[in-house]
């Protein structure tokens, strides 16, 4: 069974020359919608992050600096889901 992925992101304004942070949120739920508790969500890049998501299927990082990221969510007995994305979109 694979599960699925909801990703806000909260961009915090900077004053110029001060480099630009984010903070993720997100959650995970199975195929019917239902919210996945202790699912393994790494997160790569500039900085690295690995967290499970509570019992909502919740999960939150950051702050996050400026860069290129790869994701992975994986919990036993369900599908492997990866990602990538670069922050800021260009």
């Amino acid at each position: 069974m694979l599960f699925g992925w909801l990703l806000a992101a909260t961009i915090v304004a900077a004053p110029p020359g001060v480099p630009l942070s984010a903070h993720l949120t997100g959650s995970v739920s199975d195929a019917t919608g239902l919210p996945l508790a202790g699912v393994t969500v790494e997160l790569r890049g500039t900085t690295d992050f690995v967290i499970e998501t509570d019992s909502k299927g919740a999960f939150e990082f950051g702050p996050l600096p400026e860069g290129e990221y790869q994701f992975d969510a994986t919990l036993a007995g369900f599908g492997r889901s990866i990602g990538s994305f670069v922050w800021p979109q260009e």
